[in-house]
């Protein structure tokens, strides 16, 4: 059996969102194997012992990064993938009071990763998080692909998968859904792990189909690092939505990289947020862009604005993510931040 850790806190600052406008925004990132510099164990090997080059003066200046970041991309919300641990979180937040948090006000945050597991998924809200849930996929046994015709079960080794992060916001008189998600990697192969993306996928689906079955016109955002490109999904030709399916029900959801990016015109943003190209991907693998960061929602939220953040101190002049280094101590992340606005009916 897995265990899940969660965390939730609340620290006393003032958030710089959306400023009271009818609008929310939501930033979600991967951040690319953010530890803290206290070894406990679990850490990548190059990012624990005596013999790495990994310290805390390269954490604080990771941290100082990022922060610069977040003070000059403001958001209601941030998702963070690949955070060690909620003091990562903590630190965070305390790296941006004065400026983005300054005032005494509820800043609040949560974190969720399997027990042992290095890295986990984070979030911080000025929004008040109402609720928390932690949803986790626990496989014993599948069907032998590899032998035609049978219906037997063979027990499988299920690898470490993260857990699908659900919390419950409150704005105003209006609440919303957001789910976080960090799906199963390709290491080990696209057709072989693909399988383990599909038992998240059917966890996120099964959750959706409660919510929406409940209240038809939930007002639901998924976001985060799926490790599925947006080709790789199922579509519904009719309606251009994407299908998410569990236990043979379809469920289907907005994209915002195909019902969002063509809100706003670039020529509209502030100079900052100008991409070189507004939908080219938000992760540089082999020389090839790949959609495999999303957003998606339900028709009751109302999509104004999505891009992949490519310009800035975080990529090169081509809007290319310059990936961390913890050798060097140099770089952001290897993925680009999604950047989604919004409102609520």
């Amino acid at each position: 059996m897995f265990a899940v850790c969660a965390v939730c806190f609340m620290l006393l600052c003032a958030c710089g969102g959306s400023g009271g406008a009818k609008t929310l925004r939501i930033i979600s990132w991967n951040l690319q194997t953010f530890f803290d510099a206290q070894t406990d164990g679990t850490e990548y090997a190059e990012f624990r012992g005596t013999k790495t080059s990994w310290n805390r003066e390269k954490y604080e200046a990771r941290l100082d990064r990022l922060a610069a970041f977040i003070k000059e991309h403001r958001a209601d919300i941030y998702v963070f993938q690949e955070v060690e641990n909620e003091a990562v979180l903590q630190d965070i937040a305390n790296r941006c009071a004065g400026s983005v948090f300054s005032a005494q006000k509820a800043l609040y945050g949560c974190f969720s990763a399997e027990k042992g597991a290095a890295l986990g998924t984070g979030i911080l809200s000025c929004l008040p998080i109402e609720d928390v849930k932690i949803h986790r996929t626990d496989i014993r046994a599948v069907r032998d692909l590899n032998i035609k015709n049978t219906s037997a079960l063979r027990c499988v080794l299920q690898p470490p998968l993260r857990p699908l992060l659900e919390i419950h916001i409150q704005s105003g008189a209006q609440n919303f859904t957001l789910f976080a998600c960090h799906w199963k990697s390709k290491s080990g192969g696209e057709k072989a792990s693909n399988i383990w993306r599909s038992f998240q996928e059917a966890l996120l689906a099964g959750r959706i189909r409660e919510l929406t079955e409940k209240n038809p016109k939930e007002s639901v955002i998924v976001c985060g690092d799926f490790n599925r490109d947006l080709k790789e999904f199922d579509f519904n030709k009719d309606t251009g939505k994407v299908c998410f399916t569990s236990e043979s029900r379809q469920i289907e959801l907005y994209s915002a990289w195909l019902d969002a990016s063509d809100q706003k015109q670039r020529d509209n943003l502030p100079q900052k947020d100008r991409g070189t190209d507004f939908t080219s991907g938000s992760y540089y693998f082999r020389d090839k862009w790949e959609r495999i960061d999303h957003f998606f929602y339900t028709a009751s939220v109302n999509a104004v604005l999505f891009y992949a953040v490519n310009s800035g101190v975080h990529a090169d002049n081509k809007g290319i993510p310059l990936r961390y280094n913890p050798h060097t101590g140099t770089g952001y992340s290897d993925h680009l931040p999604l950047f989604f606005e919004f409102s609520l009916p």
